[in-house]
């Protein structure tokens, strides 16, 4: 029942009552269209409130998609950054290794007097240029 038939009802409920008719019906009937427009306005609320619970609802859960997304990507550049860095923790490693070795091989080794000292690989009195080298002190030529 629309708005229009609830207002001819009640217009003829009104109008019994000014004819004289003296019954429970009009009153009744009075009652029950004022308990229904009151249900009416009760359900077109609730209507408008589940609209806006809705829409607040998209909008956070594309709000939640999209932080999720960007943690996705996150996740991704920071395994790659962990690659990256465990490619060049084991690239140091190796070089390190390597130095280690060059140095093993170079070692001071004391010759005829004791104040002379000469590099164990090369013959060179010590440090010799490797030795320099691997120190910072010798610069390349």
């Amino acid at each position: 029942m629309n708005a229009d038939e609830r207002k001819a009802l009640r217009d003829a409920a009104d109008a019994a009552k000014g004819n004289g008719y003296v019954t429970l019906l009009p009153g009744i009937l009075v009652r029950l269209l004022d308990a229904l427009d009151a249900e009416t306005a009760r359900a077109d609320r609730m209507e408008r409130t589940h609209a806006r619970d809705v829409h607040a609802y998209m909008v956070e859960k594309a709000r939640a998609d999209a932080a999720e997304r960007t943690v996705d990507g996150l996740r991704s550049e920071l395994a790659i950054q962990d690659v990256t860095l465990a490619v060049v923790i084991a690239e140091k490693d190796e070089a390190r290794a390597a130095l280690d070795r060059v140095r093993a091989l170079h070692v001071k080794r004391e010759y005829g007097h004791a104040e002379q000292t000469v590099c164990d690989r090369c013959d060179e009195p010590y440090p010799c240029a490797t030795v320099r080298a691997l120190d910072g002190s010798e610069v390349a030529r």
